[in-house]
């Protein structure tokens, strides 16, 4: 039994990581990408499947070993593509977990698409086979290059993606989390996918994966191949898929539970001594080896005091932040005490476009921690000069690197600059609150020395003297805080420059086209990046009976002539093309004018200004032919045949007379008129088309006169 003692680590600052590879060092796995002779691995799963995208990017097999507190995985295979391809790793280590991926499950660290664009809303997507609930997940992503791998861990409970690290051919792991090492060899698969011995190979801390004490533990596997943006798959799983083709675009759609066969590996783990030092965990005062004894970790999440502390007696570090346990608690690490239960950081910025994305912190955009109380400890905040106009995107990122960042879900966060001088970002890495606000000042002593100014002088020649914009909060480095053209002595309104905004669009097309119905659907505009981000959906009413819709967006606030933002007027009708959106790129213009209505020109609905012409519809349904020809030798000419809204490729009937009536189809969507024609001996013709009924839109129909002898009648269709 070891003593009971704590013990000290000099310099814990200078290695918050080294100590995660230290628990392996007695390991009988050699974690470098290759299956190697007498490592004792088991082989748990074959592939079945030839793999539809080639030799490499194949899931051939997955091996596993047990090695004291460590589970090692070999996931045989390779991954390669243009953009990239990846391997999704799922493990079930405890009680808990997920039964299926929705589109919000990691909230989170960044790149969260990775995992979320497998849901396809917040109540389906990915569903897992019964019984398999993984609580965590490993990516492996590797490029066109074919060597370097880039590893992201994510703990499905909770939310949280975390960026590992690089791993190239047989080079150095990268300790994380539950992921001890991990290295990857990179080798096109052999026909023969069992004798596959290079691909993925981790060492994972069973501790850190929370598998419960004793012997006999259940563990479970599954591994996807996707591509890029987790939003296509192959047609390979691992333990099984019944069939060969590509789960695809349908991947947040897929039921592993409605698949024959099992599609999940699984296998028993013993978790008797979870530090690895020899003592078993029974008999073991320090089960992880994080310097608290097991007597004050009560596992609680709860942080009373020392003899309380809230943390796992089965992990070195509950909260995964790089510093033990025990070094939290005994002030080591930071410097001062904190909350072992919760992520505590050495630093924090706010890398974004206005300062070349720099997660350093060393472009004037470090954060400072106000108050380092437990209270406290998480609030970040950074005052910034901005002397630029505009939107502006930006993350938060710890430790002078990206593996820990933040943003608006998966996306960058954008804010409006609407008034330059100082502004204020605050962050908290616990709750995920977040603001963007102009500073505030107590005094003018203060207001000054922000600005590094003296009194009685105006360095922005506004005649307002320095100390004076106190009073109005206003750049005493520049004229016109709000760049609307007035400077600040004389503009009513000098941090912002607003105005109101009327779009229009024109639905005519789409209504002929019958892709837009007026008395069912209904015309907003939606908004998605830029100042306009985040902004509610504007509502457009049709003016009079015009097809045209519009609407006003009041007092909007952003710099004379910056973007706007993207947008697109959306379509609510059911069953509309491309789910309702507008075709092409988003929508863009400069903002107008401060105080001065923008009035937007009409536009056509996803840019179609007329109705598709014969051109189109003859490349489609007539081999490109001119409308005067017969594609399909039915006697019928390609231009009727588009004028009748048919095929023009199979036999089209020439209307007949019934019931003293000929009807001719219409397709109320060809751009083209027509004509009516009657005739007596052939060679004189009489236009007739007043007479004829056009009151179906989907017909014409002409009744000949009943005292009339024997006449012929004909359809002339006349394209633009």
């Amino acid at each position: 039994m070891k003593p009971i003692m704590i013990r000290h680590r000099a310099g814990a600052l200078l290695t918050p990581l080294i100590f995660i590879a230290g628990i392996s060092t007695a390991s009988a796995v050699n974690v470098d990408g290759v299956l190697d002779v007498g490592e004792g691995y088991t082989q748990q799963s074959v592939q079945t499947i030839t793999s539809n995208w080639g030799a490499n990017n194949t899931l051939a097999a997955i091996h596993t070993v047990e090695d004291g507190a460590e589970l090692s995985v070999f996931v045989a295979g390779r991954v390669q593509g243009d953009p990239g391809n990846a391997i999704l790793l799922f493990i079930d280590s405890k009680p808990g977990g997920v039964s299926f991926i929705p589109n919000n499950l990691i909230t989170t660290g960044g790149e969260e698409f990775t995992i979320n664009n497998l849901g396809s809303s917040d109540t389906a997507g990915f569903t897992f086979e019964s019984g398999f609930e993984p609580d965590f997940a490993v990516r492996v992503y590797c490029d066109n290059s074919g060597a370097v791998a880039y590893v992201n861990r994510y703990n499905l409970q909770t939310g949280v993606r975390s960026y590992v690290g690089e791993t190239v051919n047989n080079g150095l792991g990268a300790p994380s989390g539950f992921i001890s090492d991990i290295r990857t060899t990179w080798l096109d698969v052999p026909v023969d996918p069992a004798t596959a011995v290079n691909g993925v190979e981790m060492s994972l801390s069973l501790g850190a994966l929370g598998v419960p004490f004793g012997s006999g533990q259940p563990v479970k596997l599954m591994a996807v191949l996707v591509n890029d943006g987790s939003n296509y798959g192959s047609n390979q799983v691992l333990g099984s898929k019944s069939n060969a083709d590509d789960l695809a675009g349908g991947l947040n759609a897929y039921d592993a539970e409605a698949d024959a066969g099992t599609q999940t590996i699984s296998f028993t783990v013993d978790n008797n001594d979870t530090d690895g030092d020899g003592d078993p965990n029974d008999i073991d005062d320090d089960d992880d080896n994080d310097d608290l004894l097991d007597t004050v970790e009560t596992n609680t999440g709860t942080f009373i005091d020392e003899n309380d502390t809230g943390t796992d007696p089965l992990v070195l570090d509950t909260d995964g932040d790089g510093a033990w346990d025990g070094d939290e608690v005994l002030y080591d690490y930071f410097g001062f005490q904190t909350d072992p239960n919760k992520a505590n950081y050495l630093s924090m910025a706010v890398p974004g476009s206005f300062n070349g994305w720099d997660e350093t912190g060393g472009s004037g955009n470090s954060m400072t921690m106000p108050d380092m109380s437990f209270a406290g400890q998480f609030d970040w905040v950074l005052d910034y000069e901005f002397d630029a106009l505009g939107a502006i995107q930006y993350k938060f990122a710890a430790n002078g690197e990206w593996t820990n960042n933040w943003g608006d879900g998966g996306n960058d966060i954008t804010s409006a600059v609407n008034a330059t001088g100082i502004h204020t970002f605050t962050f908290n890495n616990d709750t995920l609150d977040r603001g963007f606000t102009r500073k505030t000042f107590a005094s003018e002593s203060e207001f000054l020395a922000a600005y590094g100014l003296t009194a009685g002088g105006d360095d922005d020649s506004d005649n307002i003297l320095n100390e004076a914009e106190f009073a109005g909060n206003t750049d005493p480095t520049n004229a016109d805080t709000d760049g609307d053209g007035l400077n600040d002595d004389v503009d009513p309104n000098p941090l912002v420059a607003s105005r109101d905004i009327e779009f229009s669009v024109d639905m005519t097309i789409q209504e002929s086209l019958g892709n837009f119905d007026p008395n069912t659907g209904a015309v907003v505009v939606k908004f998605f990046s830029g100042l306009a981000a985040g902004l509610p959906d504007l509502s457009l009413t049709e003016v009079g009976d015009t097809g045209i819709y519009t609407g006003t967006l009041g007092a909007f606030e952003g710099p004379v002539g910056s973007d706007f933002g993207g947008y697109k007027f959306f379509n609510t009708t059911a069953g509309a093309p491309n789910s309702g959106y507008e075709e092409g790129d988003d929508r863009n213009f400069a903002l107008g004018d401060a105080g001065v209505t923008q009035t937007l020109p009409t536009v056509f609905f996803s840019g179609v200004s007329a109705l598709p012409g014969y051109t189109a519809w003859a490349d489609a349904n007539a081999g490109g032919q001119g409308p005067d020809q017969d594609f399909d030798l039915d006697g019928v000419p390609n231009g009727v045949e588009y004028f009748m809204g048919a095929t023009g490729s199979t036999f089209t009937a020439n209307p007949q007379l019934v019931g003293g009536t000929v009807i001719w189809p219409r397709d109320p969507s060809a751009n083209a008129t027509f004509r009516v024609w009657t005739s007596e001996n052939l060679v004189d013709w009489d236009d007739v088309t007043g007479d004829a009924d056009t009151s179906d839109p989907n017909q014409v129909s002409y009744t000949p006169p009943t005292t009339s002898p024997g006449l012929f009648v004909r359809l002339e269709v006349i394209l633009p």
